[in-house]
């Protein structure tokens, strides 16, 4: 399953600690929240695939940062997931997730600062 593979990757990518982002808030392109059942969808993904090391709720760990502080809209965080971030730290997910997956994680990472 395409999960798995992107879970083994993200496990390996976890290597060295980050610090935490200083800036929180809604990105001020941002107007309004992700549609909720896209969200919904991409929550089961983040539980695969995001939570190993951004934790559960995107609180962060030692190992990535908090997504509930993140100031980034939907389509920047997609982009994110797609291209990895100084990977091997987070690998790029194009390749083992769905166009439609990555945009339903990126919509849960969002929905996160709401609930988180």
């Amino acid at each position: 399953m395409a999960f798995a593979l992107a879970v083994a990757a993200l496990a390996t990518g976890c290597q060295a600690p980050l610090p935490q982002p200083s800036h929180t808030g809604l990105s001020a392109r941002e107007t309004v929240r992700p549609d909720p059942r896209l969200a919904a969808a991409g929550a089961g993904i983040y539980a695969e695939v995001c939570s190993n090391c951004h934790g559960a709720g995107g609180r962060g760990s030692e190992w990535a940062p908090a997504l509930t502080t993140m100031a980034l809209d939907v389509r920047e965080v997609a982009a994110l997931v797609r291209a990895g971030v100084d990977p091997p730290s987070m690998p790029p997910l194009a390749g083992t997730l769905t166009e439609t997956e990555i945009e339903a994680v990126a919509a849960d990472t969002v929905e996160l600062r709401y609930s988180g």
